[in-house]
């Protein structure tokens, strides 16, 4: 019998598939501590050319907390700003963006650049 530890995460989808096939393989992935493949799910599903607020935030802040936690500090600032940005730039989304990627973003941008001439602390 196979364990699902041992099952290969497919980053194929049916066309049309629900973003949250996309959001349950990359947790999968994430759960494995394979991250790269994680993002990679992750950049497959805004390659699609969705357009719900929503997703696009949530997968873009996953992205992001991926580059964190592979230790890409430069990627990862610079993802939660443009995360950041979309909150004010985009007022066509405002009352359709989830408020935990921005509350997140901003937690982890402080870690990420500390205050001047401190040291920044590891993921």
């Amino acid at each position: 019998m196979m364990t699902a530890s041992c099952t290969t995460i497919s980053v194929d989808f049916e066309e049309g598939a629900n973003p949250e096939m996309y959001f349950q393989r990359a947790q999968m992935a994430s759960d494995r501590n394979d991250f790269e493949l994680a993002q990679r799910i992750y950049y497959k599903l805004l390659e699609t050319g969705i357009t719900d607020p929503f997703y696009v935030v949530s997968a873009k802040y996953e992205i992001a907390f991926l580059n964190y936690k592979l230790g890409k500090r430069e990627e990862a600032i610079q993802n939660f700003e443009e995360i950041l940005k979309t909150y004010y730039e985009d007022p066509a989304w405002e009352g359709r963006v989830p408020q935990w990627p921005q509350v997140l973003s901003k937690r982890l941008l402080q870690k990420l650049k500390p205050a001047e001439g401190a040291t920044p602390p590891s993921p």
